[in-house]
């Protein structure tokens, strides 16, 4: 289901940054948000770059999460993928065709509205 951008709002300042006045508090709130509303592992298109010809686009498996809450900034939040049985961090925003739930999906779009300030 798509949000509203007022039910982005609302879910921003009623769930994640509550009773929040520092940018670590602020951190903190986004971390726990994505980290404990995303369940692993899901599906999802990665952008493989090559060194010869054009980039591609392929299916990894998102493991889990990378990013640890002691340097989480509040915009880069890193998952694990697996790529040819290689574990690669990448950012939660790099990937595309997330195959999630509706609970995760509602989740990413409060996300995505985080880091580029707009509803998708």
């Amino acid at each position: 289901m798509k949000l509203s951008i007022d039910a982005i709002e609302e879910i921003i300042s009623n769930q994640i940054e509550i009773d929040c006045y520092y940018d670590e508090e602020i951190n903190t709130g986004w971390y726990y948000f994505l980290s404990e509303g995303l369940s692993f592992p899901f599906w999802a298109e990665y952008l493989q770059k090559r060194r010869k010809g054009e980039n591609q686009w392929i299916g990894v498996e998102v493991i889990g999460i990378h990013s640890q809450i002691e340097s989480f900034n509040g915009k880069s939040f890193y998952v694990e993928i697996d790529v040819n049985d290689m574990l690669i961090p990448v950012r939660l925003s790099e990937l595309r065709n997330l195959q999630v739930g509706e609970k995760e999906e509602e989740i990413l779009q409060v996300w995505r509205y985080r880091i580029r300030g707009e509803e998708l």
